[in-house]
């Protein structure tokens, strides 16, 4: 257990004091890791939280609000007590000094910078002015609240802390920016853009991210396999003094290639943020605005069609219509060039086929018709609610037939696609429920369904029965029709399928266990070794699942623009494959009244409302990453133990140990209910590209010729 930034001349406010725990022998029994923080006047912050993998997080925070001394003990023990790890240290602290200092270096700094690039970059040397005149005038501003804030005047402190670490922030980035000013100064004389890759499963903060070098042109490569959509993000921060309108400029791909360029824009959220959640398309102009010294996203969606093998190589070019030296030019009428930003995207196709999109299921209770059903079939969305046909009666209330013109066109659109439909609800039967006229009209409209389906593709393991959406949760009443229908289903035909959502008690899912077939529980169940899952496990054709409960949101709950989209999303049908499931499930694509660009308390809904089609999201796009994930594994399960001895290593290996400590340690930490850093600590980008970077070093191997 090690303090990160435990140094007298690096606390500053807005920035919690760190510790990072490398714990080399996990079990199931988490550590205990605290510390304490003795302040000038006795008075302590604490922190604490379990470390329950390899890696773990604890952060303090703490208010520098009077000088002296501030002494720190931290401890890393076992559940029972003993001491692993303990430290201490003693640092004397002035409050606001480190940040004024942040703010005078960052102000130094970005002079200087300006008065290197002044004559090759003007516009820059403007800009990086212009930001370090803001600091010194926003440092001056605060000064006499820093000098006059009182210990024992708790608003005043929550503002002046929160104003201080806004400024230390916007310190730390002019640094930043003042650097790569300087960097492209050495490298382009017309430079205004920096291209970059930066975080691209990450909704906050999109427009502060930055470029750690310049690189012109940036290169992106990727390993993909056929049947793959690749996006890649591409930031782009400005670095003149004005807003750049900016357009973008693709080539025609290879034969087999569909690119699709989209932006990313802030929309509210329900707790006041700004989420970088949507990515509506280009429009026919192809440009954009960026603000000075700031970044914005262009969102290529690459579609791998049946594409040759081997490298293919797309250059993305980004003009700034008035960037550096357009609008600067002499005032005769004549033309200038825009500056171009080049993007290099090389694509590395391996020959490789994932396994059927049928291999892993997907429901979001979505639409079965419109605008919006090409964008669910493309996102891998498999499984559709439908409606019953309508059942028709004699005089004596006896069945005669049932007319499915509703259903014709909703079936129709499906074809050649692999769905399962779910016929929602009870069929309009007369007869009181579980009668002996009810039986046989049950039994007559099931025998005029299936041959019904089949005729339209769908054999007896691409549709169910839905009687009931979660039974378990409205009660035993719902448990007992569900398990009377269900009866009286398999009585008629046994090879019919019944499918059931949700949780319960351990009594429901023993006495539903009989007649169903298709268990979708709640997705944070699937790891549970419970009663109610040996149930799940033991019986059942089918285990999928499905989260309307988002357990990694801070607080938990529907606010999830802004949460964890690698656990929430990107990740979760590589849980669910860790699992033995084969199908997850999000409520919900767009249902409920809520307009999802508005501040909403609930934050459902997946995609946003367009003029024409729906408009993708970056967790969408993040569920359609996870099921490609899902069938490039499930096809390279197929060849374990059945190729060369290293291959056959390299693959337990993925499936044994890198798969389960991709998904694991965020799970239990969710579980326990640990705070938000720490599980950003472990669902972290660069673990999901180390992991998928092994998994296509398997493909590889696979794949060569032998």
């Amino acid at each position: 257990m090690t303090p990160k930034n435990l140094l007298w001349n690096q606390i500053v406010a807005g920035e919690e004091i760190s510790f990072s725990v490398f714990n080399p022998h996990p079990s199931t029994i988490p550590l205990q890791a605290s510390v304490v923080c003795v302040r000038p006047d006795g008075s302590k912050a604490t922190a604490a939280t379990q470390i329950v993998s390899r890696t773990g997080t604890l952060n303090l925070p703490l208010q520098v609000t009077m000088p002296g001394s501030y002494e720190f003990a931290w401890t890393l023990q076992t559940a029972r007590g003993e001491k692993l790890v303990s430290g201490e240290k003693k640092v004397f602290l002035q409050p606001f000094v480190n940040d004024q200092a942040l703010v005078t270096r960052a102000a130094v700094g970005l002079n200087a910078a300006a008065n290197t690039v002044d004559d090759k970059l003007p516009l820059s040397a403007v800009a990086l002015r212009r930001e370090a005149d803001a600091l010194e005038k926003a440092a001056a501003d605060l000064a006499p609240r820093q000098q006059a804030v009182s210990a024992d005047d708790a608003l005043m402190v929550e503002q002046t802390l929160r104003k201080t670490g806004a400024l230390v922030s916007r310190s730390r980035r002019a640094l930043k920016t003042a650097a790569l000013v300087e960097q492209a100064g050495c490298t382009d004389s017309s430079a205004s853009l920096i291209a970059f890759a930066g975080f691209m499963w990450e909704n906050r903060r999109l427009h502060e991210q930055m470029p750690d070098i310049v690189e012109n042109p940036l290169q992106v490569h990727r390993t993909v396999v056929v049947g793959e959509h690749e996006p890649v993000s591409i930031k782009l921060f400005n670095i003149t003094d004005r807003t750049l309108q900016v357009r973008v400029q693709l080539p025609q791909p290879s034969a087999g290639l569909k690119v699709t360029p989209h932006y990313s824009i802030p929309i509210p959220t329900s707790q006041g943020e700004e989420a970088w959640d949507a990515l509506p398309e280009l429009d026919e102009s192809a440009v954009i605005s960026i603000p000075s010294l700031t970044t914005r996203e262009i969102w290529l969606d690459i579609q791998i069609g049946d594409v040759k093998p081997g490298q293919h190589v797309l250059t993305a070019v980004f003009q700034a219509l008035n960037g550096a030296g357009v609008m600067e030019a002499p005032a005769n009428p004549h033309g200038v060039p825009a500056p171009e930003t080049r993007v290099q995207v090389t694509l590395e196709v391996l020959p490789f086929t994932m396994a059927p999109s049928g291999a892993v299921r997907l429901c979001t209770w979505s639409p079965n018709q419109g605008a919006e059903l090409q964008d669910l079939l493309d996102h891998g969305n498999n499984v559709f609610t439908v409606p019953h046909g309508t059942p028709q009666h004699d005089a004596a209330s006896h069945y005669t037939q049932a007319d499915f013109s509703r259903l014709d066109p909703i079936l129709a659109g499906f074809k050649g696609h692999d769905v399962v439909a779910l016929l929602s609800g009870f069929p309009a039967l007369k007869g009181e429920f579980g009668s002996g006229l009810y039986r046989q009209n049950l039994a007559e409209y099931l025998h005029h369904l299936v041959p019904y389906m089949q005729r339209q593709g769908f054999d007896l393991e691409h549709f169910a029965l839905y009687p009931i959406d979660e039974p378990g949760g409205h009660g035993w009443q719902y448990v007992h029709q569900l398990v009377a229908f269900g009866k009286m289903v398999r009585e008629i035909n046994p090879e019919i399928m019944i499918y059931m959502d949700g949780g319960g008690e351990l009594p429901m899912f023993q006495a539903m266990a009989p007649v169903l077939d298709i268990w979708v529980p709640g997705i944070d169940m699937l790891a549970e070794d419970s009663p109610v899952m040996k149930v799940v496990r033991a019986s059942g054709k089918h285990l999928w699942s499905y989260n309307c409960s988002y357990g990694y949101s801070r607080p938990v709950g529907a606010n999830i623009k802004n949460t964890n989209l690698l656990a929430e999303f990107r990740n979760a049908a590589l849980y669910a494959f860790r699992h033995q499931a084969t199908g997850i499930g999000y409520w919900c694509y767009n249902s409920g009244s809520e307009d999802p660009w508005m501040r909403n308390e609930f934050e459902y809904r997946l995609v946003y409302p367009g003029r024409n089609k729906p408009v993708t999201s970056r967790r969408w796009e993040a569920v359609r990453e996870g099921l490609e994930d899902f069938r490039i594994l499930t096809a390279l399960r197929e060849w374990a133990g059945k190729t060369d001895a290293a291959t056959n290593k390299k693959l337990a290996h993925l499936f044994d140990t890198s798969l389960p400590d991709l998904v694991d340690p965020s799970y239990a930490e969710m579980k326990i209910g640990l705070g938000r850093s720490v599980i950003d600590a472990s669902s972290h980008e660069s673990r999901l590209l180390a992991f998928r970077k092994e998994m296509l070093d398997c493909v590889q191997a696979v794949a060569r010729p032998r």
